[in-house]
């Protein structure tokens, strides 16, 4: 009796259990800005937090590639110290062109791990290295904290890398065409102009072209391919932060920052997890900012729109899906019912009416800048009468001249009533600026809400349509579904 017969017809049924348990989880943190000045300390403390997230899952590895990749750089900015010291500024506020926040800069924090710089060719190694190889169900989550930029076409958008480099979209795409057939990589990009990376999945950055065949993409951006988003911040105080990232961060780990609780789940399913798809959704529905976040199960589901079906505007509602459940939750404080016609005309009068009252707060921002200009040229002309030397600030000399008489010139700047009229004036301009910066987020509410009743409309149209439409747009909702290991 062979018994060699009975192991040779066991040993693939062994081989393909070893293979399957060799699938790997894989996590790459990128960020900071294209240079020091660029590298806010909001995106170094944002690093420092997915990496703290990161580490409590179960990757199989973690990468962090963050500015230069050196230790003991300096190239984190924070607000200095002198800026606050306003009694010594009236010069400074005399003569800049703007009331920018002076900046210093200081090493990259030790409570962050940095494995390589932030560098094209970084993350094209790392994902040739990490994913472009025979896998066996391996996938990779991308996060990315920095800025973006935008391009005259889309697939040129990209993000801004360390010694002003730039990934941009085409050359991502090109990089994960060697991308295995069973492998996945998942992203979240917070950057400004950040919705380009969403044409990643499709076959030449085209949904219309449908998925590509090799491997599977998918993920989550702030906002859509030509907008800004609402992001990095000079402020050490994570509370402000309302960039995408943080939001996504916060709705999956169900925490802050600070580790303190939400008070609201982001645990749709109730199934004691939160996947990127119901932390993204959550971000929309419960997150107040300047963005309109989308995924690239939704770009692909915009894309399906048939040109007369973006003149239906009102259909009676069946059964409620999830973009109406987050519409609802964006929508608590109307009048009308939802779903009604009635709800309809309130939204897109409450679209019309947040516009203008943003349009009213930058006219004010754009005549109080003009006066505050006039009262600069007013006063100049009075202190370089007095200073001269003050005209030439790149002379040899000017340094001495500078420390010698800085106490004299502010002194007498002070005393002026054109002075405080100018210091007034500069404070109400940071109020008209927070105030357009409100009724911009307000007026991103309502345009959250229109985007999300198109999104439902399409959601229920799908099934429709063909079939392969159909399963490609499932496909992608699965992959953006997945939970951190």
């Amino acid at each position: 009796m062979k018994i060699l017969g009975t192991n040779s017809f066991l040993l693939p049924v062994v081989m393909s259990l070893v293979a399957f348990a060799q699938a790997n989880d894989y996590a790459v943190i990128i960020g900071g800005g294209s240079n020091p000045s660029k590298t806010q300390v909001s995106i170094e403390a944002n690093a420092i937090w997915f990496q703290q997230i990161m580490s409590d899952q179960q990757f199989h590895d973690i990468k962090t590639l963050f500015g230069s990749g050196r230790e003991n750089a300096y190239e984190v900015m924070i607000p200095s110290a002198k800026h606050y010291a306003s009694k010594d500024n009236a010069i400074e506020n005399v003569f800049s062109t703007t009331k920018d926040i002076q900046s210093d800069f200081r090493k990259i924090s030790d409570l962050l791990s940095v494995d390589l710089p932030a560098t094209p060719q970084s993350i094209t190694n790392y994902f040739k290295e990490t994913i472009a190889k025979p896998s066996n169900g391996d996938s990779v989550f991308m996060i990315y904290s920095g800025h973006g930029g935008r391009a005259s076409t889309d697939p040129e958008n990209s993000l801004l890398l360390w010694d002003d480099t730039r990934l941009t979209v085409n050359a991502l795409y090109h990089t994960l065409k060697s991308q295995p057939n069973d492998s996945t990589v998942r992203f979240i990009l917070p950057q400004c102009y950040s919705g380009a990376f969403a044409l990643l999945p499709f076959n030449n950055l085209n949904p219309k072209d449908g998925l590509k065949s090799n491997g599977q993409v998918c993920g989550f951006t702030s906002v859509a391919e030509d907008s800004i988003a609402e992001g990095c911040t000079v402020s050490i105080n994570t509370d402000e932060y309302r960039d995408y990232g943080s939001a996504m961060m916060r709705a999956i780990t169900n925490s802050d920052h600070s580790g303190f609780a939400l008070t609201i789940d982001a645990d749709f399913n109730k199934n004691g997890n939160v996947s990127l798809r119901e932390a993204h959704l959550y971000t929309i529905g419960h997150t107040i900012s300047t963005d309109i976040p989308r995924s690239t199960s939704e770009v692909f589901l915009l894309s399906t729109e048939r040109w007369y079906e973006r003149w239906q505007s009102y259909q009676p509602k069946g059964e409620l899906n999830e973009f109406d459940h987050v519409a609802i939750e964006l929508s608590m404080d109307f009048d009308s019912a939802f779903g009604t016609i009635a709800y309809n005309r309130e939204l897109n009068s409450r679209v019309t009416t947040s516009h203008t009252s943003y349009l009213a707060s930058e006219k004010m921002i754009q005549e109080q800048e003009e006066s505050i200009s006039s009262i600069k040229t007013k006063l100049r002309e009075e202190i370089l009468s007095l200073w001269p030397q003050l005209a030439s600030p790149y002379r040899s000399d000017f340094s001495d001249f500078y420390r010698d008489h800085r106490l004299e010139i502010n002194q007498w700047i002070e005393q002026k009533d054109l002075y405080q009229d100018l210091v007034n004036s500069l404070s109400d301009l940071e109020h008209f600026k927070q105030n357009a910066v409100d009724d911009l987020r307000s007026h991103i509410r309502f345009r959250r809400i229109q985007h999300l009743l198109k999104l439902s409309r399409l959601h229920e149209s799908i099934n429709n349509k063909d079939r392969e439409i159909n399963q490609q747009y499932n496909k992608l909702r699965q992959c953006e579904e997945w939970e951190l290991p």
